[in-house]
């Protein structure tokens, strides 16, 4: 149980199973959906139980609007399903309708507690929205053609969907030079994505490897996780691969394919 729900629960008990102010006029069919609702929270072990008691105390309110319990308990339900911005609509609502509540101060508390959850999320909503432009925009950076820095093979990196990218290798030049001839390939590489800033993903190998004196490591054909870092230029991208051994008889195998673009 949060903090938050600690305090609701010490303030909101009385509230909560409250009936209607002296004098007040309230329908039986207010009242009806105003016990729903109460009967809904005390029953709630999950979102869709406390949103059938927001559900109660909306209908309560729709028959008598001026009923300020049922605005407080409409605000508790609210809290309950994450609804900050309408419990905090709902708290107000309640003191608006009753200025001289003894609980006063401790709502307006409540209020502001909330006030400060909403611009929390808000900001970090609004802080994954910026990484998450900045990721797509590198992985977007990345399409084109690339160079083997090692061997004389020509790779093209494609984009996929939002920040996910392939590397495959389209050429192999025997001669040493690309431009002196090449061989067109069609194999695919590395699969991967930028998160956070970082590039992850798998690589794809081909062909299995077997090593040891008794072929004891087992390397096999399929996907292996690496991870890629691209330098400060971004003309250079080197992605690391660590072949795990299928028979665990051996220590993970680091495999480096290092690129640079195409001039």
């Amino acid at each position: 149980m949060t903090s938050l729900h600690k305090f609701l629960l010490a303030l909101g008990v009385a509230m909560v199973f409250a009936l209607p102010a002296l004098g007040q006029e309230v329908s039986q069919e207010a009242k009806r959906h105003m016990f729903r609702g109460q009967a809904a929270m005390e029953e709630a072990s999950d979102a869709s139980g406390y949103q059938d008691a927001v559900s109660e105390f909306k209908q309560a309110i729709q028959l008598a609007p001026n009923w300020a319990d049922a605005w407080f308990n409409l605000g508790v339900a609210q809290e309950k399903v994450g609804d900050l911005s309408g419990a905090m609509k709902s708290f107000q609502k309640y003191l608006d309708l009753n200025p001289n509540a003894s609980d006063r101060n401790e709502v307006e508390a409540l209020i502001y507690k909330l006030e400060y959850l909403i611009d929390k999320a808000q900001r970090q909503t609004a802080l994954k929205k910026a990484q998450a432009q900045n990721d797509a925009s590198l992985a977007n950076g990345l399409e084109g053609l690339w160079e083997n820095s090692l061997i004389p093979a020509r790779y093209k990196i494609y984009m996929k969907k939002g920040n996910e990218f392939e590397i495959r290798m389209i050429a192999f030049c025997p001669f040493g030079d690309c431009s002196k001839g090449y061989k067109s390939i069609n194999q695919l590489n590395f699969v991967g994505e930028v998160v956070d800033g970082q590039i992850k993903g798998f690589s794809f190998m081909d062909a299995p490897i077997e090593s040891g004196a008794r072929k004891q490591c087992y390397y096999p054909r399929g996907y292996h996780p690496g991870v890629g870092k691209l330098s400060s230029d971004k003309n250079r991208l080197e992605i690391t691969t660590m072949l795990i051994d299928e028979n665990e008889n051996c220590p993970d195998l680091p495999s480096t394919l290092k690129l640079h673009r195409k001039n």
